[in-house]
């Protein structure tokens, strides 16, 4: 199917063409400097309320382009195989490089294409609150239906400047036989920026270790999941959201 694209200029002529047509038939005799005058006015109307849809259709379609366009690429790249090993960055573009994890976003390009330093701000500070909705949990802990997770500080270092250190605090409440019991759990690891990646240790006797991971783009969700120390089998999992 072709599609025609009128643009306002071809607009105009259309409406000047047709106008000027009618006022030849109808009134060639009478008023002529009156009628180019209406006719000049009527167009520059349709000119400029032409020009005005035409701004407003591409004003929508770019800010949804604007607004989607980041997931959608971290969508499709994540569905890409990825011909790089574990623990290596690719550096994505048509011109396909694997970097070692180590080498992103420390200040100087190893990528051809300087993809590996192109996304290198931390995307959480102290403070900010993530809210997680159970999707399963079989860790056979306490079994929650919503997870806290609280930053409580960001700390970056001269060295290793792809992996700043984060402290956190897990609450959790629990319904049980005495009622509702609240928990908080400190919690410390480091974020990947070569992975977009959030990874605490387990803490205590629980040998549960948690792995928060961004899509690359949107840094107000994230899916965390609990990972036990002994099989290193996924055993929960939550989407969590930023309030």
């Amino acid at each position: 199917m072709r599609t025609l694209t009128v643009t306002p200029a071809g607009v105009a002529l259309l409406c000047l063409c047709l106008a000027a047509t009618g006022s030849t038939e109808h009134h060639a005799d009478h008023h002529a400097d009156d009628k180019i005058d209406e006719v000049i006015e009527r167009v520059n109307k349709l000119t400029a309320e032409a020009v005005g849809l035409e701004e407003h259709i591409d004003g929508r379609i770019n800010w949804k382009k604007t607004s989607r366009a980041g997931s959608l690429e971290a969508r499709v790249e994540h569905l890409e195989e990825d011909s790089c090993e574990d623990d290596y960055f690719q550096c994505g573009g048509d011109d396909p490089q694997c970097v070692s994890n180590l080498f992103v976003c420390d200040k100087k390009k190893d990528c051809r294409n300087g993809g590996d330093e192109d996304h290198c701000d931390v995307p959480v500070k102290a403070g900010d609150t993530f809210v997680g909705k159970k999707v399963f949990d079989h860790c056979g802990l306490h079994n929650p239906d919503e997870m806290t997770l609280v930053i409580d500080a960001v700390e970056e270092f001269d060295y290793l400047t792809g992996f700043p250190k984060l402290e956190a605090t897990t609450e959790i409440r629990v319904e049980n036989e005495d009622g509702e019991e609240d928990f908080a759990i400190p919690i410390v690891g480091f974020y990947s920026k070569a992975s977009h990646q959030m990874l605490f240790q387990s803490t205590g006797s629980n040998n549960v270790a948690l792995i928060g991971t961004f899509d690359g783009s949107d840094f107000d969700h994230f899916v965390g999941e609990s990972v036990s120390e002994a099989s290193r089998q996924v055993c929960a999992r939550f989407i969590y959201a930023r309030q």
